[in-house]
């Protein structure tokens, strides 16, 4: 059976599972204070991304969507004192972004080119309609794989969304995990035909 969202660990915790699993993870802090993002920041080579602190959320007014996207911060003149508690992160370069989509121990993976274009180069999701991102298949290496498998496990998932990047170093860095992430956006462009493969494992686990 999928956790519910409601029973998830915190972002920082699925971070700190990952870690233990193996897999990579940017330098992460939740933080309220002006005095210890300075810290951060300059710990960081001055560059930082801050993003939700739970799931990805959207605000709807007046007939227009504002999604929460991932931003980076290049610097913190405009940034109060004291402010509500922020997850940030150190920014990492990529060659590529992966969304892989997890389906009771196997991974079906898609590569994101996002850094062809400056506005899907923070975030994928800030979408240029005039200049479409290109998406591929994707295999990630067994051994990340694995590590995938194993934290899944110890997460009580069966399925969702990972979100991870190949930076330049070579080196696989796992986001975060949405263990409600849609299967379609990844498996029409890789020709994955998943909606067949769910149906199959909901047949076969419905009792």
């Amino acid at each position: 059976m999928v956790v519910q969202k409601k029973n998830m660990p915190s972002k920082i915790k699925i971070l700190k599972i990952a870690q233990e699993c193996g897999l990579n993870v940017p330098n992460t802090k939740i933080l309220s204070n002006k005095t210890l993002l300075h810290d951060f920041f300059k710990s960081n080579n001055n560059e930082i991304l801050t993003k939700s602190l739970g799931e990805g959320k959207h605000i709807e007014y007046n007939n227009e969507n504002y999604p929460f996207f991932t931003f980076k911060i290049e610097n913190l003149n405009s940034i109060s004192k004291n402010f509500s508690p922020t997850l940030f992160q150190k920014y990492t370069d990529k060659i590529i972004e992966i969304r892989t989509f997890y389906l009771n121990g196997e991974c079906y993976s898609m590569a994101i080119f996002s850094q062809n274009d400056k506005k899907t180069k923070v975030d994928f999701r800030n979408y240029d309609l005039e200049n479409p991102t290109r998406y591929v298949p994707y295999k990630l290496p067994k051994d990340i794989e694995e590590k995938i498998n194993n934290m899944m496990i110890k997460l009580n998932l069966n399925t969702g969304s990972l979100d991870i990047i190949y930076s330049p170093d070579r080196k696989y860095y796992f986001l975060e995990v949405n263990p409600a992430g849609q299967f379609g956006m990844t498996s029409d462009p890789c020709n994955y035909s998943l909606h067949r493969k769910v149906a199959k494992y909901l047949n076969e686990n419905s009792n």
